[in-house]
């Protein structure tokens, strides 16, 4: 597609709102991506952290460790550890609010329930 400039140079117009456009899509992802990647790599630690198998004090400063390393909003009372017969099971839920500029805000809720 030419984009054709007349004698004042007006017409570049299309260029910029696109670079504009494609720009704020980028920043919608990454808020929106950021706190699934964060769910994502906390289900994964914490199903490793599940089948070493330890004690639940254990356990629980472990997961709460990455909890803080992913800056994630849950209180250590609010992570559920029971070991019973050499079963580990780790529950935690929490809620992430989205704001896009003001104009749109979304509550995503994660929950992980894990038993290894």
């Amino acid at each position: 597609m030419k984009i054709k400039l007349n004698e004042k140079g007006e017409g570049a117009d299309l260029p910029v709102i696109s670079i504009a456009v494609v720009t704020f899509a980028c920043y919608v992802a990454y808020l929106f991506g950021m706190p699934h990647y964060k769910y994502d790599s906390l289900k994964s630690e914490v199903k490793q952290i599940a089948r070493l198998g330890g004690t639940q004090q254990k356990t629980l400063e472990m997961v709460y460790d990455k909890v803080q390393e992913l800056d994630l909003p849950i209180e250590k009372g609010k992570i559920e550890v029971k070991v019973e017969n050499k079963r580990v099971s780790v529950k935690t839920a929490w809620s992430v609010k989205v704001d896009v500029l003001g104009f749109y805000q979304k509550d995503l809720d994660f929950k992980i329930d894990e038993t290894q």
